[in-house]
């Protein structure tokens, strides 16, 4: 059955997740401008996977019961759509993500990524994909995880798992690494433990926002950190909308 659908937001993932839709005979329609826009005479909303919720609260108050609500971090329930709520479609997504990050540590160091040491610190769905595939750029990978069960799936992987804190842990071997990549939302390289890293580090932070990151001391001293969001979409946006496009069918077509 022929739907309608209204995309939102300047995402790339956006512009060819409606032409996807428009090529199986759906009518589809992509806006920027979301406070003129006629939200209820759509069958669904699709949000803008980073930024979601900005966007919800701009529409909210103007949805039907009808509609259904694409999107992330918005909670779930029988007409709100977590995108990454499926399981599916979260592994493919790490895919991009793991993808990106590591696009981003290359643009952004001054070194290879082959024969330097890594650390990962997660070991989630995003960090088992990251800790693979700097692996495979014959990195030395060290994995940081709080759960035992992802540690010794780490472990069963040839990573070096380390079984003390963060901090505890750099304290003592942070002078080693050239390439860290966060995947853990909270606070984990503050100012104290940016101290104990080397000067010409490389962090890439995949964190929601705020990030575990403190920008702004990196920023005052020199220190290379970026906190990468939106990956799939900056890097990889037609197979991303692809991944988006399999929710919605499953869901709703």
């Amino acid at each position: 059955m022929r739907k309608k659908f209204l995309l939102i937001g300047t995402d790339k993932r956006q512009k060819y997740l409606l032409e996807l839709l428009q090529q199986r005979g759906h009518f589809a329609e992509l806006s920027e401008d979301i406070d003129n826009a006629v939200i209820d005479r759509y069958d669904a909303i699709l949000l803008p996977v980073t930024d979601s919720k900005y966007y919800y609260e701009k529409i909210k108050g103007r949805l039907n019961k009808q509609q259904y609500v694409f999107g992330c971090n918005l909670g779930e329930n029988a007409k709100l759509i977590e995108y990454m709520g499926r399981k599916q479609a979260a592994v493919q997504n790490a895919a991009a993500t793991a993808e990106g990050a590591i696009a981003e540590a290359i643009i952004n160091s001054d070194v290879n990524i082959c024969g330097s040491k890594s650390l990962v610190l997660g070991y989630g769905i995003c960090g088992r994909q990251i800790a693979d595939r700097l692996a495979a750029l014959h990195s030395s990978v060290s994995v940081i995880e709080s759960d035992k069960i992802l540690c010794a799936e780490a472990e069963a992987r040839g990573f070096t798992v380390v079984d003390s804190g963060i901090s505890a842990h750099l304290q003592k071997m942070g002078k080693r690494y050239r390439f860290i990549i966060n995947t853990i939302p909270e606070m984990v390289l503050d100012k104290r433990v940016l101290n104990m890293l080397r000067a010409d580090i490389t962090i890439i932070d995949i964190a929601s926002k705020p990030g575990g990151v403190d920008y702004e001391y990196c920023k005052s001293h020199n220190i290379r950190a970026v906190h990468a969001l939106g990956l799939p979409g900056k890097y990889s946006p037609e197979t991303s909308a692809e991944i988006l496009l399999n929710v919605i069918e499953k869901t709703m077509l």
